[in-house]
């Protein structure tokens, strides 16, 4: 599953067995899965990408990637392990989150992705405004009225005599 734009190919990841479905379980129990070879559609992914597509580059995003845990050495790789094999000689861009060292050194060490560290945005509180505060604020004095108090609460008042 791929689209093209331009010169530009966006295109889910290759999932490491050929029978996977989005959302398998067994997908995930095997994604990063040191010991699993990757199929032949999950090189040939690659393969079309690099003399296919004649992409220059490949640009992986999101966390948790499948070709840093590909068989083969753990440093010094060659062309018979895993994540050589898939890439080739295309290089790898991850953008990865500065806040998880852990994941990009693997793909750096393992794919030879370049990693283009980024934090998360700070996050604050959202006001409402406009014509949304002002609805805000008629749904707060309406629900404070007593004609939109629940008919369980009128009741016990009248009983009680308020």
């Amino acid at each position: 599953m791929s689209r093209e734009v331009g010169h530009h190919n966006s295109g889910a990841r290759a999932a490491r067995r050929r029978s996977a479905e989005p959302g398998d379980a067994a997908l995930d129990a095997c994604h990063g899965t040191v010991g699993l070879p990757p199929s032949h559609h999950y090189l040939a992914a690659y393969r079309w990408l690099e003399h296919g597509f004649e992409a220059d580059a490949v640009v992986h995003l999101g966390k948790h990637g499948s070709m840093e845990w590909l068989p083969g050495k753990n440093a010094a790789l060659s062309a018979s392990c895993g994540p050589d094999a898939a890439i080739g000689s295309m290089p790898l861009i991850y953008p990865f989150l500065v806040n998880d060292p852990g994941e990009g050194a693997q793909a750096k060490r393992r794919a030879h992705a370049t990693i283009v560290d980024h934090l998360v945005p700070p996050m604050a509180r959202a006001e409402p405004y406009g014509d949304i505060a002002r609805l805000g604020g008629c749904w707060r004095s309406t629900t404070r009225s007593r004609r939109w108090t629940r008919p369980s609460r009128r009741r016990s008042a009248a009983r009680s005599g308020s």
